[in-house]
């Protein structure tokens, strides 16, 4: 089975698209890191001046708003892949549909050159024999007098030798005895 192939503009558009979520992740995660790192550094200067109670409950709500944050953007980009892959699957999808459509098409035109074809052979067999019917009955026409010298020198008792070519009977000599045949009947006698 051969697979749709795919347009070059569409499979572009999907690896820079993949490229383009890719990088925006990485972006994302060093932003992320860079912003944690702030945040702890302000977390350090504050902890000086607070106790340590106080500090320990800021990393901790810190931690956990990058936490959210990371998980959310997460979430926003298997969101986004997940509509990019769908609808990729839609476009592969309809150019399968659309090679089977046209596969089915290509079979069908195929069949009727077949059969064209077919015709074209029968009515070329059927021009020659309409051509070999006249040039048998030229060929009979040829040999008629042979024919009737070798039957009255029969009559007279002389043999003189007579070359005569055997042909294959067609629908020529057929007819041709079916006139003669024909011809006898009519004949008074």
């Amino acid at each position: 089975m051969e697979l749709p192939k795919v347009n070059i503009l569409t499979a572009g558009t999907m690896v820079v698209a993949t490229v383009g979520t890719i990088s925006g992740a990485i972006w994302y995660a060093s932003s992320q890191a860079s912003i944690i790192e702030g945040l702890t550094q302000q977390v350090e200067t504050l902890t000086i001046e607070n106790n340590a109670t106080d500090r320990t409950n800021l990393i901790r709500d810190v931690e956990q708003m990058a936490r959210t944050a990371v998980g959310l953007r997460q979430t926003g980009f298997e969101q986004a892949r997940r509509a990019a892959e769908a609808d990729i699957a839609r476009e592969m999808e309809g150019r399968r549909f659309q090679a089977g459509l046209l596969g089915g098409l290509g079979a069908e035109q195929a069949q009727r050159l077949g059969m064209l074809g077919q015709i074209g052979e029968q009515q070329r067999l059927l021009q020659q024999q309409a051509l070999q019917v006249p040039y048998q009955e030229f060929q009979r026409a040829l040999a008629y007098g042979p024919q009737q010298l070798g039957l009255l020198q029969a009559g007279l008792g002389t043999t003189t030798p007579i070359t005569t070519t055997q042909q294959k009977t067609g629908l020529g000599d057929v007819l041709g005895t079916a006139a003669q045949l024909y011809g006898l009947t009519l004949l008074p006698g």
